[in-house]
């Protein structure tokens, strides 16, 4: 396991840097998910536009890990959960989403502020050329 893992964290308000950050040790009832994505979108917008750069916040709201598991959500339980997803491959539904690398954050949430972005602006850890499919 890595020692130490990437971040953007509000540099201003409305402003991003990327940061480097030792990845924390689980608490005895707690779990590390290996970030592979996250959404950033208009919801968000309030809380970077106010935010404390002395709190070195990283908007977290829609981070998508590694397993990819579902436990169920307002709008359903697993097996609902499950089959509107099965709906959405055979159907070929696709989320209305723009990809960026991490590095880009900045250009993700200012596409975002000026409504250049399809719907949400999602921030990959790596390769992002097959993140969306």
């Amino acid at each position: 396991m890595r020692a130490t893992y990437h971040a953007m964290q509000v540099a201003a308000p409305g402003r991003f840097e990327i940061v480097e950050r030792p990845v924390p040790r689980p608490a005895p009832g707690e779990i590390l998910i290996a970030v592979e994505a996250c959404g950033i979108c208009d919801a968000d917008a309030s809380n970077i536009e106010k935010a404390d750069p002395a709190a070195r916040w990283v908007p977290d709201h829609a981070v998508v890990g590694g397993e990819r598991g579902r436990v169920g959500s307002i709008t359903g339980s697993p097996y609902e959960s499950e089959r509107t997803v099965d709906f959405s491959v055979l159907t070929g539904v696709r989320p209305l989403i723009d990809v960026l690398p991490l590095e880009r954050a900045q250009t993700a949430y200012d596409r975002m502020r000026s409504g250049d972005a399809t719907f949400r602006m999602v921030l990959t850890m790596g390769d992002s050329t097959d993140a969306h499919q």
